[in-house]
């Protein structure tokens, strides 16, 4: 009653030290004992289980970030690569261009050369 109307915690202690449970023992109340057994229980498992999720959902949420992070990395050092290398790469593909007008069909010709 205590318990449940008075919101009184079940290892509150009273003047002699005595929580509700060691009352229930010296009083042989079984049906009290098995009652506040179970709830203590019942407290128990659902905090462990409400604690597991909050930290499961708090992995998923900094894997996540970590992933975009990730994404975010990737596309800056593409683009500041890009940036870095455009000039030797367009001189390579203009080079390329040239050397194909000249010796492609040379190359044709032999298939192991491409």
């Amino acid at each position: 009653w205590l318990v449940v109307t008075k919101c009184m915690q079940l290892d509150s202690k009273d003047i002699e030290g005595r929580t509700a449970l060691d009352i229930a023992q010296a009083s042989k109340a079984l049906q009290a004992m098995k009652w506040i057994a179970e709830r203590t229980a019942r407290n128990t498992i659902t905090s462990f289980l409400r604690r597991n999720y909050h930290r499961a959902l708090q992995k998923r949420r900094i894997k996540k970030s970590n992933n975009a992070a990730i994404v975010i990395q990737r596309s800056v050092r593409g683009y500041s690569t890009k940036k870095q290398y455009s000039g030797a790469l367009s001189y390579r593909l203009e080079e390329s261009k040239r050397f194909h007008a000249i010796w492609g069909h040379l190359l044709a010709a032999f298939p192991g050369f491409s």
